[in-house]
């Protein structure tokens, strides 16, 4: 029975990863070694990539920075520079094909093609850990080297913060501010980072974006490590010691009164947490020398209200979907629905979707736009009926700022007080738009304020071919709109004003033709979500997973 409660709870905190105001979930972690991140993406060009893993071993934290240099046709070589800056010692391991040098810098020779990993390790004490990245290109012309140096200064961030868990920088706050009670989060933190790296380096950050930045749900967890069992050997053979697990929290005795809350049970969910039960198991030895009495103490909490939530998945049902990712999203959304479905939560969990692709004669018919209102995940026809509006063949163009127009239309019909998020999957830059009547500029973003009913449709790209200036709602110089980016991130400023969050996940994201680099492209769709999240899908199997997970 343990075991099954077990695969229970852990099912229902895999649900929640969508639904986190649902009730808070927790998870028992009893293994010396634990994975917090795998896989974080920082920089994908077509040359190079660059990503992390995570992990906390007994008393250290372990990075891997994977990386990988791709050949290409001119046969560019490149060096890649990563500089480490924390606020405890940073061990760097050797590599044999990198050079390390002062002030927790490693250099890599010039290559066509290479992979590996750089790994680097800190005390569990650490709590910032910054990671900036150089990449240097070397070409043969007319029989000369030329060299090109810091070639991602120019259209991306190159500094970012590696991920420690959320503990561990609460604990650096509360050392450095005695008095102060004021607990920041995960998001006001990286922001402040990322400040005072901009500050420090004097680097060109010519585009803002939500990189680096990852919504944890695991941090809430108090990481309880198992304990090895001490024997004793004597005439009658080797037997277990009588042992309370004192070693968790310092209690080590126990009356066997059921009364006694006060030392016979351990949070699993981690102090000052609201948890959903409490647990310890004790045993005594009996007269028998080797035969014990095993006591499990358990304990359930107050049942506490839940708040239902709302969520509306916005898909992108362009015709760039068509195949793998198509399949892909029909597939994430059906075993999203199935995995809610299986809980306890089915009835406070309410979900919708509006599928929008452009006006005319494609999937989406005149309006641009298909929906199923939200309801019910627990009932069957409407779980039905979403898997069935998803089931035509995607079609047409990205009129992305519609879908997240009608996803917040639909959130703000329901007048009740539960939480409300957005899901947008999209896989390309917005090519329609509303024509921009106003607008804003804030760090070199220009966010529409206001739209006309016409629209910008340039065809298989944001740019827009007829650039045209609007009025600066700030009173400063009017602002030139020249694509359909400025519509797009004003709709979904405007949807964050009235709904909890919005995450989003970029599709395979590429190049805007000549107009954007991938990494631009991938820094302006990451803006549309609530900061923090945003994330990649780098191939079909990863949109299963993303809703999945």
């Amino acid at each position: 029975m343990i075991k099954k409660w077990t695969v229970c709870l852990s099912i229902i905190i895999l649900v929640l990863n969508f639904v986190p105001n649902l009730l808070q979930g927790h998870q028992v972690f009893a293994e010396n070694q634990k994975n917090y991140k795998d896989k974080v993406e920082l920089i994908n060009d077509e040359s190079f990539n660059i990503s992390y893993s995570m992990q906390a071993l007994e008393n250290q934290y372990e990075w891997e920075i994977d990386y990988r240099i791709n050949k290409t046709e001119n046969d560019k070589e490149l060096k890649l520079k990563f500089s480490f800056e924390g606020n405890q010692p940073i061990e760097i391991e050797e590599n044999e094909s990198w050079t390390l040098k002062e002030k927790n810098t490693i250099i890599s020779d010039f290559e066509k093609e290479n992979e590996g990993k750089i790994v680097l390790r800190a005390n569990n004490s650490i709590s910032l850990l910054n990671l900036e990245i150089q990449a240097d290109a070397k070409l043969i012309e007319n029989d000369q080297e030329v060299i090109s140096e810091d070639i991602l200064a120019k259209n991306e961030s190159t500094i970012f913060s590696l991920y420690i868990p959320e503990n561990n920088k609460a604990d650096s706050k509360e050392k450095d501010n005695k008095n102060t009670e004021e607990v920041l989060n995960n998001e006001s933190s990286q922001e402040e980072t990322v400040s005072q790296l901009k500050k420090d380096s004097q680097l060109a950050f010519s585009y803002p974006s939500n990189f680096g930045i990852k919504a944890s749900f695991n941090d809430l967890a108090q990481n309880y490590e198992n304990i090895s069992p001490e024997y004793r050997q004597d005439e009658t053979g080797i037997s277990r010691w009588n042992s309370f697990s004192s070693q968790w929290d310092g209690v080590n005795s126990w009356n066997g009164e059921a009364t006694n809350l006060e030392n016979s049970y351990i949070e699993y969910a981690g102090v000052n947490n609201p948890v959903d039960f409490a647990l310890r198991k004790y045993a005594k030895e009996t007269e028998t020398p080797g035969l014990y009495d095993v006591y499990l103490n358990v304990r359930g909490n107050v049942q506490n209200p839940i708040k239902p939530v709302d969520i509306v998945l916005v898909i992108d049902m362009s015709g760039s979907m068509q195949g793998a990712k198509e399949t892909a999203v029909r597939q994430g959304v059906s075993d999203f629905l199935s995995t809610i479905q299986n809980t306890a939560y089915a009835d406070y969990v309410n979900v919708g979707i509006v599928g929008y692709s452009s006006p005319g004669n494609y999937v989406t018919g005149a309006s641009g736009y298909i929906t199923v209102p939200i309801d019910k995940v627990s009932s069957e026809s409407h779980v039905k009926s979403i898997n069935q509006a998803l089931a035509p063949q995607f079609s047409g163009g990205t009129f992305t700022q519609l879908g997240l127009r009608k996803g917040t239309e639909m959130l703000e019909q329901d007048s009740s007080d539960n939480q409300k998020m957005m899901i947008l999957m999209t896989d390309g830059v917005p090519t329609f738009s509303y024509k921009v009547n106003s607008a804003s500029k804030v760090d070199n973003v220009i966010y529409g304020q206001s739209f006309a009913e016409s629209r910008d449709e340039p065809g298989n790209t944001s740019k827009i071919q007829s650039p045209y200036s609007v009025k600066d709602i700030n009173g400063g110089s009017n602002i030139e709109i020249r694509d359909t980016w400025a519509a797009t991130l004003g709709e979904a400023e405007i949807s964050k004003q009235e709904i909890s969050e919005i995450h989003t996940l970029g599709i395979q994201l590429g190049n805007d033709g000549s107009y954007l680099s991938q990494e631009e492209v991938k820094s302006r769709t990451s803006l549309i979500a609530t900061t923090g999240l945003y994330q990649d899908a780098n191939s079909a199997n990863d949109i299963t997973d993303y809703l999945k997970n």
